[in-house]
């Protein structure tokens, strides 16, 4: 990837990645996020990762979700693997809802999360090793954002945070 080209300016991986992007929103309509019909009192976050396992991410991840206040915030996990460990099960138990998406297409899984009534969707994994960047084109969630597991830009305008200022 772009990011490990060192002899590259900013500003030409910032370029390359918004190319790489295009192509891969080329062949995805986003569709449009209706706001969440039904009020409730506790904000729904949806973090969507591979690496709900032990990665270095999840050292991470662990305790940003098991910090949530819950009378405030309900979180709910989205897993992308099918590999699991102790630190997955931590994951699951630190969740108040979990989901594997692994094995199920993009517009299933955009699907699933639209269902889950989510109102900020988080992205940790960026452009790295399965990710599923196509969830995210679909825009199953009102706000989205990508944190933490890639340093550098997707590219992608289905992020309203985190994303496309820099590399």
């Amino acid at each position: 990837h772009t990011r490990y080209l060192g002899d590259w300016s900013s500003a030409r991986v910032l370029f390359r990645s918004r190319d790489i992007a295009a192509g891969v929103a080329s062949a995805i309509k986003p569709r449009a996020h209706a706001a969440p019909a039904v009020a409730r009192s506790r904000l729904r976050v949806g973090y969507v990762s591979p690496d709900f396992r032990r990665h270095a991410v999840a050292n991470f991840a662990l305790p940003l979700v098991e910090a949530h206040d819950r009378d405030r915030v309900e979180v709910v996990g989205f897993s992308l693997s099918s590999r699991m460990d102790d630190v997955t099960s931590r994951f699951e138990a630190a969740f108040d809802r979990w989901t594997r998406l692994d094995g199920v297409n993009d517009d299933e899984a955009a699907a699933t999360v639209r269902a889950a009534g989510i109102d900020v969707l988080v992205d940790l994994a960026g452009m790295t090793a399965d990710s599923r960047p196509g969830i995210f084109l679909r825009r199953p969630a009102p706000v989205q954002v990508t944190y933490l597991g890639y340093a550098g830009t997707t590219g992608l305008d289905c992020f309203d945070a985190r994303d496309r200022k820099s590399t």
